[in-house]
């Protein structure tokens, strides 16, 4: 792991107790029914953290400290802000901001794996479903489209992706310790596993969606 700066973690220090701060003063008011309080710092803490570090601050090697305070807070704050927005009956800024909470999520978990479990795309792994999926998903929102569509559409390829593994050597995970004849006629297990929970909660999404 690498060493921060003593200015760095100064910042992270900071950084931590300033966005808690503000979240819990938003919960606070959200009890209270104090509406027009709430979504303003809620705002305020997630962009705080887009300013400060970006969407790519999870993969910084450099930021692992702060990895694993940035992306349960962004999280944590996308989703109470969602609820905020369902309460009221805004629903189109409910969903957007589930779908940028899942985004947050999507790409922690890519990135956790990746780091820990030493995999990448290629390796043979869950990550050759989800990564593709996540690739296509922000394509998709990038070009308009609704973000149910998107979550759908990444779910295909999701599947595309595990699929594909069929004609991969297995580098990484359970897999690696099979011989290679028995995985040539079947693609990875967990790509497929990851794949199908993936496509569920896709399909899922599209039919809530199309209740309200």
């Amino acid at each position: 792991m690498a060493i921060l700066p003593l200015q760095m973690m100064f910042l992270l220090n900071w950084l931590n107790k300033s966005l808690l701060s503000i979240l819990v003063q938003a919960e606070l008011y959200r009890v209270k029914r104090a509406f027009d309080e709430v979504e303003p710092l809620y705002l305020e803490a997630i962009n705080i953290l887009e300013e400060s570090f970006g969407s790519e601050d999870i993969r910084s090697e450099s930021l692992t400290m702060y990895a694993s305070l940035r992306v349960p807070i962004s999280g944590a704050a996308l989703h109470n802000l969602g609820q905020f927005y369902l309460v009221q009956r805004k629903l189109e800024e409910a969903r957007m901001c589930y779908e940028k909470e899942k985004t947050v999520w999507t790409e922690a978990s890519i990135a956790a794996v990746s780091k820990y479990g030493g995999a990448s795309a290629g390796y043979r792994t869950m990550l050759d479903a989800l990564i593709p999926a996540s690739a296509v998903h922000q394509e998709r929102l990038n070009a308009g489209d609704d973000p149910s569509t998107a979550f759908v559409l990444s779910s295909e390829a999701a599947l595309s992706g595990a699929e594909s593994t069929r004609d991969m050597q297995a580098q990484a995970g359970r897999s690696s310790y099979i011989s290679a004849e028995i995985l040539a006629s079947v693609p990875d297990p967990g790509a497929m596993a990851a794949a199908a929970w993936y496509r569920s909660a896709a399909l899922a999404i599209k039919d809530k969606c199309q209740a309200l």
